[in-house]
């Protein structure tokens, strides 16, 4: 799996996908110009173990 990631200049996210699905995620909100602050992970049960 590659690691993805989207950023808008305000939040962001970096994101596996398995076959079309977002299985993990991690969520990101802009706290100035060069730090970043994590507020949310998720992990699929698929990737259990």
């Amino acid at each position: 799996m590659k690691i993805q990631h989207e950023d808008n200049e305000k939040k962001g996210s970096f994101f596996m996908e398995l076959d079309g699905e977002r299985v993990a995620e991690m969520t990101y909100t802009w706290a100035g110009e060069s730090m970043f602050i994590i507020d949310h992970t998720e992990v699929s049960e698929k990737l259990k173990g």
